[in-house]
């Protein structure tokens, strides 16, 4: 369990760093040119240089970029599922997913929660639930809030959950 909220919680981070990269225009600025050096891509992009720094260390992570000797960065084939990732979802943090929770409002989120079980028709695991983890970690947190995840009965409920085979380390 605690592997997949570390899945989430790595989403929750990474998918904005990834459409932010894609609208500044990364992905085609590297589909174009082969392989750039960081300061190539700044002065392409005008980006800022340490941002840029840590968006590329993120990228090599996933293995959506390769590093050469010269310090050269080059996309993977890896990569390519970044155009399946829906730039709409960024919406996401801005529900007021306690309002949600409270039953005070309803709606917006029912979508969301299809699309996530659709698995946000990726076709990959680790970024379907990158895409889940921008809707799941509000709502833990808000049920932390209010203290609804805390009780025995809701542990023993949790506890029962278990983690699917492609999610195992």
């Amino acid at each position: 369990m605690l592997y997949l909220i570390n899945r989430y919680a790595h989403g929750f981070v990474t998918v904005p760093v990834i459409l932010a990269c894609k609208k500044k225009g990364l992905f085609e600025l590297l589909q174009d040119h082969g392989s750039l050096k960081k300061e190539q891509i700044v002065e392409h992009l005008g980006a800022n240089g340490g941002h840029l720094q840590v968006a590329l260390r993120m990228m090599l992570s996933l293995n959506w970029l390769s590093q050469n000797e010269v310090v050269a960065y080059s996309l993977t084939n890896e990569a390519l599922i970044h155009k399946k990732i829906p730039e709409e979802i960024l919406d996401l943090y801005h529900l007021p997913i306690e309002s949600y929770l409270m039953g005070q409002q309803s709606g917006q989120l029912i979508g969301w929660i299809d699309r996530s079980r659709q698995r946000w028709n990726v076709g990959d695991p680790m970024i379907a639930d990158f895409l889940d983890g921008i809707l799941v970690i509000p709502i833990l947190l808000a049920l932390h809030k209010h203290n609804l995840v805390a009780s025995d009965e809701n542990k023993q409920l949790f506890s029962e959950l278990s983690t699917p085979a492609s999610l195992m380390p």
